[in-house]
């Protein structure tokens, strides 16, 4: 019955809050161990942690990995040579916004994965757009730009969403910061298009108008760096790759 299959989720989630509580008590005392966090009442209990090298990962219990792996390997399979910069970029974005935790109502890295490969995958449908996701014509200034824009659209990004790529299916529902995650992306896109047409950069966090002869998909590297660093706290980002790589 409905009663008893309730019961017992409720008895399983019981038994994985007290085997984490054991497991959080011992990672606490672990050198590597700079920050760690037991979340018993999430819908999933888990144990989020950070190496003291900035590394961070989760630690849950009754969650098929097997099938999560799969579902990102056909994603990352989807989107190709724009896959990952894109998505680390969106990541990085979130990141420093505060809006990356899902157990805190921000959008986790599986749900990014879904939602850069459902781009991807609806832009490839036109043949010409399709190229560009193969070296050497991957522009992810192009595909950075499409995406802020598609999910800073209320219509396409709010607690009713709902998206299907692959095997993998994700909602909003349990995402209390899905309104402010569209608006940041909205933001972002109006910020970098605006700069695009006008030459605004970002050096060292000081706005400048820079003159740009070319198209924006052959702006210099540095330029492109500039622009992002509108969005992004480029300094931050330094930073935190600098602590990841201590020894």
């Amino acid at each position: 019955t409905e009663a008893a299959k309730k019961a017992l989720e409720k008895q399983k989630k019981q038994q994985q809050q007290s085997i984490l509580r054991t497991l959080h008590s011992y990672l606490r005392q672990m050198e590597w161990n700079e920050v760690s966090e037991l979340r018993s009442r999430a819908r999933v209990p888990i144990i989020t942690l950070q190496h003291r090298h900035g590394i961070q990962c989760d630690v849950s219990l009754g969650v098929s990995g097997n099938t999560h792996t799969q579902q990102v390997g056909e994603l990352i399979a989807l989107g190709r040579d724009a896959f990952f910069p894109l998505t680390a970029f969106i990541k990085v974005l979130l990141g420093q916004l505060k809006l990356d935790k899902p157990f805190n109502g921000g959008l986790g890295s599986y749900k990014t994965y879904v939602m850069v490969a459902f781009l991807l995958e609806s832009m490839t449908k036109d043949s010409d757009r399709a190229m560009l996701l193969s070296k050497p014509y991957v522009d992810i200034g192009y595909y950075l730009l499409a995406f802020l824009k598609y999910y800073g659209n209320p219509a396409n990004l709010n607690s009713h969403t709902e998206i299907q790529v692959c095997s993998a299916c994700i909602t909003f529902t349990q995402s209390t910061l899905v309104t402010t995650i569209q608006k940041t992306f909205a933001s972002s896109e109006k910020m970098l298009t605006n700069a695009l047409k006008n030459g605004i950069v970002s050096i060292n966090g000081i706005r400048k108008t820079e003159t740009i002869e070319s198209a924006p998909s052959q702006i210099t590297h540095q330029s492109s760096a500039s622009f992002l660093a509108l969005i992004i706290d480029a300094k931050k980002l330094k930073d935190s790759r600098g602590r990841s790589l201590e020894g």
